[in-house]
């Protein structure tokens, strides 16, 4: 049997692919709700250099800012 993957590491592989990842997408995907939480650990427990960016897109009403990372 497969071991099952943390959020951390579901997280961790997806960065590492060389993609994007914003919290709306990590709760579609893999419904992760706190994604800024497994950010924190992936920069101060794991070492990882994760960047931030502010990206703006439209909520139901307005436009909003939110962050995405990357590696």
């Amino acid at each position: 049997m497969a071991k099952k993957l943390t959020q951390v590491e579901v997280i961790k592989r997806h960065l590492q692919s060389g993609k994007t990842i914003t919290s709306l997408q990590a709760f579609k995907k893999w419904g992760i709700t706190r994604l800024s939480a497994i950010i924190w650990t992936l920069r101060n427990e794991h070492g990882l250099f994760v960047r931030d960016e502010t990206v703006v897109v439209q909520s139901r009403w307005q436009p909003t800012s939110v962050a995405r990372y990357s590696l």
